[in-house]
């Protein structure tokens, strides 16, 4: 803490106007540094908030969620080099003009290969315009921080940011976003890059009336469609496939994205090959930005709510009081750590981060698992040990289950239909600062890097590690081949899309989604039980309602879970 300093041991005179100055600015300084770290620097658990009754614990115990190896934080690794596979071709014609010769852009984005779409595609956009354009990247845990400083100090270091969709709340409400809604051209909104559109009925409707809104603005453009997915090696389906049934009394369906149906199937398979001495699952548990969506997708496979595929599904939307330690949220920490024994899955797999799981799929150390669909692109790798690359791979949509909680009626229903719902995580997108000197070019740059061949091209080179998110790409011919080898994908893909939850997106989703990851672990090593996990979890979920205003955060939740329709909230086009 900054304590006013002592006279008595200064050597400089504080009567000195030149002094005092001084004093005053590197005051200033001192507090809104410490102001932006305690808004969007805090990975720790959220003891700062005075006056609300936290969960108890030691000071041992807070020690150990921060310096522990199973506790600590975690940073995936982006590096990962690949040969070139792929001469990235624009089939759009290239402007007659250069429209914004001489101008400068600089991009935030995360570094090393999810950053080589821009070096690659925003770079030749930029040739074409005559713009300087600056790619700064960033390490993938310190996005938000370092735009979220950027903006909250005024440097105006960066004129785009490209950031995961649950950051979007913090930083709208940061005022320092741009609007879209003026640049958009309702005419033309359907048409391609070309015709000066956006594509846009073309996103599928989570984005185009969820993810791109924020209240009756649109402050964002979607870049990468991720939803989780389950995974599985198609090629010890084909040859356990009758030990498996005369075991356990059905039969497993390679390439049917509906299968495996139940999360009890699911666990069967796993236990199945877990004997084979592979680990049979495996998931994200390390807290590392990444493991939070393990929980979260079996949360809503859990539960039934109005509004839940709208993105209502973390709170009461009347009162604020978090929904995630419901029966939904407990059953899902059970299932989590059942997952985790000896039954399902080895030792060494109790806390990976997403760059170690997808090592050991590479390396064909698991059977099953369910994450983001950079599997596929895992398995088809130069380095990758599947006898078939991806031909040995299949996928699926999560699993549902019979039975749900309904929230509503604080009570179980069960029945023979399955219920299916999985998480739309992490997806990333485009926003512009308004500290942006040319947001025009800006905005023209973003429209370019979110439509036509450059979707195109992400799927060609999928190490960039962004999905398919539009309609249109489920019937291209170029990425129906780039896929053929493993006809399960895209199909699950489309199901995830339709069946999907979107991410929490308001101020302090942050801070929520690591306080999952720290209760998680908490359960995992058995520190905790399932319920005292998610309700610590809920604990700190409202002290951070709380301190952020329970009336705010409320309209916030409500402005991110409404669908919106283009043309109603912007207008009817001119005939």
């Amino acid at each position: 803490m900054w304590n006013k300093p002592d006279k008595r041991k200064s050597p400089l005179d504080r009567n000195s106007p030149d002094n005092r100055n001084r004093l005053m600015f590197a005051a200033l300084s001192l507090l809104l540094f410490l102001v932006v770290i305690f808004l969007f620097f805090d990975f720790a658990h959220m003891d700062g908030y005075k006056e609300i009754t936290s969960v108890p614990r030691t000071d041992q115990e807070k020690g150990e969620e921060l310096t522990s190896e199973m506790g600590g934080f975690k940073e995936p690794d982006f590096s990962f080099e690949d040969n070139e596979t792929v001469t990235l071709k624009n089939r759009e014609e290239a402007p007659r003009e250069k429209k914004y010769e001489g101008v400068t852009l600089t991009v935030a984005a995360p570094m090393d290969r999810m950053a080589d779409f821009l070096h690659k595609d925003g770079m030749e956009w930029a040739r074409q315009n005559g713009v300087h354009l600056i790619v700064e990247e960033i390490p993938f845990s310190q996005i938000f921080e370092n735009a979220a400083y950027d903006i909250i100090k005024g440097e105006n270091k960066y004129d785009i940011i490209l950031y995961p969709s649950y950051l979007m709340g913090d930083l709208v409400e940061t005022g320092k976003l741009v609007p879209f809604d003026s640049f958009i051209d309702l005419k033309t909104v359907n048409g391609s890059y070309s015709e000066n559109g956006l594509e846009w009925d073309s996103y599928y409707p989570h984005y185009s009336q969820i993810y791109n809104w924020y209240g009756d603005h649109i402050y964002a453009l979607n870049v990468d469609g991720d939803v989780f997915i389950t995974a599985y090696r198609k090629d010890l389906w084909v040859t356990y496939g009758k030990e498996f049934e005369q075991s356990y009394g059905y039969a497993l369906r390679p390439d049917d994205p509906l299968f495996p149906e139940t999360w009890e199937e699911y666990y069967d398979i796993a236990e199945f090959f877990n004997k084979k001495g592979l680990s049979g699952t495996a998931e994200v548990n390390a807290r590392s930005r990444g493991s939070a969506w393990h929980f979260l997708v079996r949360y809503v496979s859990y539960m039934k709510k109005d509004g839940m595929y709208n993105g209502d599904a973390y709170f009461e939307l009347e009162t604020m009081k978090p929904l995630i330690n419901s029966e939904a949220g407990v059953r899902a920490m059970e299932d989590i750590v059942s997952s985790v024994q000896g039954n399902y899955s080895s030792e060494e797999m109790r806390n990976l981060n997403w760059t170690d799981m997808q090592n050991n799929w590479g390396a064909g150390k698991i059977a099953l698992l369910f994450t983001w669909p950079a599997t596929y692109d895992i398995a088809r790798r130069d380095v990758s040990v599947l006898p078939g690359k991806a031909a040995s791979t299949g996928y699926a949509m999560i699993p549902g289950s019979r039975e749900v909680f309904n929230v509503q009626t604080n009570s179980w229903e069960s029945g023979e239909e399955i219920h299916r719902a999985t998480m739309l995580g992490h997806g990333w997108q485009f926003s512009i600062i308004n500290t942006c000197q040319n947001q025009e070019a800006a905005y023209d740059l973003v429209r370019f890097m979110t439509t036509g061949d450059r979707l195109i091209h992400n799927v060609q080179k999928v190490y960039w590690e962004y999905e398919p998110l539009k309609t249109w790409e489920w019937q291209d011919e170029t990425i129906l081949a780039e896929y053929s080898d493993a006809p399960s994908f895209l199909p699950a893909l489309d199901l995830g899309h339709r069946y999907g939850v979107p991410d929490l997106r308001i101020p302090g989703a942050i801070q929520m989604y690591d306080a999952i990851e720290i209760y998680k672990r908490q359960a995992i090593e058995g520190k905790m039980t399932p319920r005292e996990a998610v309700n610590a979890i809920a604990a700190d979920w409202e002290k951070i309602v709380k301190q952020r205003g329970v009336g705010k955060m409320q309209k916030s939740y409500l402005d991110t879970v409404t669908p919106r329709d283009i043309y109603e909230v912007l207008g009817k086009p001119d005939a």
